[in-house]
């Protein structure tokens, strides 16, 4: 199954990435940051989403919403489903007293270092997960690419546009 970053939303998943430190886990969300643009990426989490009644407004206009949770999350899971469905989520904007229609919103990736889920989190989340297991520690530890004053850095870096090729 390929997922893409921009465009449809048809496929109804997201994308998750766990595992213990030094797998790698940074360097894909890193990588993926650097190609899309800073200001083309949220970064929000589970709680925020749910709990705080102007996160959904972030989400507009970018194509990644990444959310970095590095423990278990019980709590709910609705606005996951809703952006992973392609429903409608209402929306707030400070300062304004109505609430308004979010559309579109971007592509979902959760990187945690255990599974944030539990047996409560029900099966459409479940269902819509795509998995990826970072099990590889590495034993000595190499910054291959990492943001410095709004630059990328790193090897990597200079391999950018051959990655989109």
């Amino acid at each position: 199954m390929r997922v893409v970053l921009a465009g449809s939303k048809s496929a109804q998943v997201f994308l998750y990435i766990y595992g213990p430190g030094s797998t790698g886990k940074s360097v894909f969300a890193n990588t993926l940051i650097a190609l899309l643009g800073t200001k083309r990426v949220v970064h929000t989490s589970l709680k925020a989403l749910n709990t705080d009644q102007f996160e959904t407004y972030n989400l507009i206009g970018k194509p990644l919403i990444m959310i970095a949770d590095s423990e278990l999350y019980e709590g709910d899971l609705t606005i996951l489903k809703q952006i992973t469905g392609g429903d409608v989520i209402a929306g707030r904007a400070k300062y304004v007293q109505e609430a308004f229609e979010i559309r579109e919103t971007g592509n979902v990736m959760i990187i945690a270092n255990a599974p944030f889920f539990s047996k409560e989190s029900g099966n459409a989340v479940i269902r819509r997960l795509l998995l990826f297991v970072a099990n590889n520690v590495v034993q000595r530890k190499k910054v291959l690419i990492e943001s410095r004053g709004g630059d990328y850095v790193g090897p990597l870096v200079d391999e950018l546009p051959q990655i989109l090729k």
